[in-house]
């Protein structure tokens, strides 16, 4: 899957450690939801972006 905006990441994994949600944002919970996106664009239906979140955030920071 091909990202836009695959710089989100990273930061957006470095706040949440920060301020000790990291387990909100995997779950995709109150601000720290993360829509994933598919070829017809954004479905606010669908589970957060779990792959984007490890792999261009959590797997870059560690």
């Amino acid at each position: 899957m091909a990202y836009k905006n695959s710089h989100i990441f990273l930061p957006l994994v470095q706040k949440a450690r920060k301020e000790k949600s990291l387990d909100k944002l995997l779950a995709g919970r109150g601000e720290w939801f993360v829509v994933q996106t598919d070829m017809f664009g954004d479905f606010p239906d669908r589970p957060t972006d779990v792959d984007g979140i490890y792999i261009f955030g959590i797997f870059k920071l560690y």
